[in-house]
């Protein structure tokens, strides 16, 4: 605000024939509105908060954390008669919500079909708990049983952890010739390719074969750090340790 008030005072000093009148005005506005807003009116020109909510002040926020739950809640204390905002959807604390499953559902969409992509993750996990239990009653010891893994979302973190890549290639052009150079790749960009080369690696299946049932056996092997989508994380830091001597371009425009 400092900028505009030298700008204002500035103008005022200046001969009153050689100003417009709707300049003028737009001067004595400024000034109303600043006085307005140093004594700490409402009528300012932005607001960090909302004009309206669709709940009321009697409204509380839910708890969407465990610990913040207190120990023991008074049957006739205040908190038990007062309304509670709805949770967000992104903000689930059920024993099922996996906000990294979430995602890879969101990733293996397409059109907007979300619950279509959610029905298909879920038969995938079925068909993961399927096949590891028929492995489980399969094995002749208990050494064998101990080693394999029933539950789907353990297997769909390990296969995911397996897949993810630390490193990425960036296309740099200098002198007209064309550099595949090795970075570090984000969080968020080594999550999006190894859900993207799960979910293609899985696409890539015969024709009589469903997609949950091939996105089942694919999460399956890239547990056991086997499987297309951990050849294609291999190729792709085999191709960075090749190009390391491509690494300074990052540094140069």
């Amino acid at each position: 605000m400092a900028a505009p008030i030298k700008c204002v005072n500035f103008l005022k000093q200046l001969n009153s024939s050689i100003i417009s009148t709707s300049l003028i005005h737009r001067i004595n506005a400024f000034d109303f509105v600043h006085s307005q807003s140093a004594v700490g009116s409402n009528r300012t020109l932005t607001t960090s908060t909302p004009a309206h909510s669709v709940y009321n002040p009697r409204y509380v926020e839910p708890f969407t954390d465990k610990s913040k739950l207190p120990s023991s809640i008074d049957d006739f204390g205040e908190r038990v008669f007062l309304p509670v905002k709805a949770l967000v959807p992104s903000h689930k604390i059920t024993h099922y919500h996996d906000p990294l499953v979430e995602r890879f559902i969101n990733c293996c969409m397409s059109h907007g079909e979300r619950n279509l992509a959610k029905e298909i993750v879920a038969k995938a996990f079925e068909r993961i708990k399927l096949i590891q239990l028929d492995k489980y009653y399969k094995a002749q010891s208990d050494f064998e049983r101990e080693q394999i893994i029933c539950d789907p979302l353990k297997i769909f973190h390990l296969a995911f952890a397996n897949v993810k890549p630390v490193f990425r290639l960036l296309r740099h052009i200098k002198s007209g010739t064309i550099y595949m150079v090795p970075i570090a790749a984000k969080p968020n960009q080594a999550e999006l390719m190894a859900f993207c080369w799960l979910r293609d690696s899985a696409k890539n299946k015969p024709k009589f074969v469903s997609f949950w049932d091939a996105l089942a056996r694919e999460l399956i092997d890239a547990s056991q750090n086997t499987g297309k989508s951990v050849r294609k994380k291999l190729d792709l830091h085999r191709q960075c340790n090749q190009n390391k001597a491509y690494a300074h371009f990052i540094w140069t425009k």
